[in-house]
């Protein structure tokens, strides 16, 4: 049997140790802290949504463009976002960052993050 006022030391999954005892019911305040910080940076995520990234596929001579998603998905850009992201030109294979409006419709096509 283990004495009651004994620290036990446990590892953490990212390989980090802290000290857990028996007297606390084995929440330490590394425990308390690391639960904290995982609840706030899952909020701050919640909060501001990450920048859509693309690559140019094909930009079309009417000024409008044809991009791929990171996510494997196929957008078309109207002339209007292509130029309201200041491009004269965009060649495939090139990096966009996609800026949308409430309905979910392209504004802007910005250049990578």
């Amino acid at each position: 049997m283990i004495p009651a006022n004994t620290l036990m030391v446990a590892p953490f999954r990212d390989g980090v140790t802290a000290q857990r005892g028996r007297r606390t019911g084995g929440r330490t305040t590394a425990d308390r802290l690391a639960s904290h910080c995982r609840s706030a940076s899952v909020a701050r995520v919640a909060e501001a949504p990450r920048p859509e990234q693309a690559t140019v596929s094909a930009h079309h001579p009417d000024g409008s463009a044809t991009v791929l998603r990171d996510d494997g998905v196929l957008v078309e850009v109207p002339a209007r976002a292509v130029a309201a992201g200041g491009w004269r030109s965009l060649r495939p294979g090139q990096r966009v960052t996609l800026e949308r409006a409430e309905g979910g419709r392209v504004d802007a096509l910005r250049p990578p993050v």
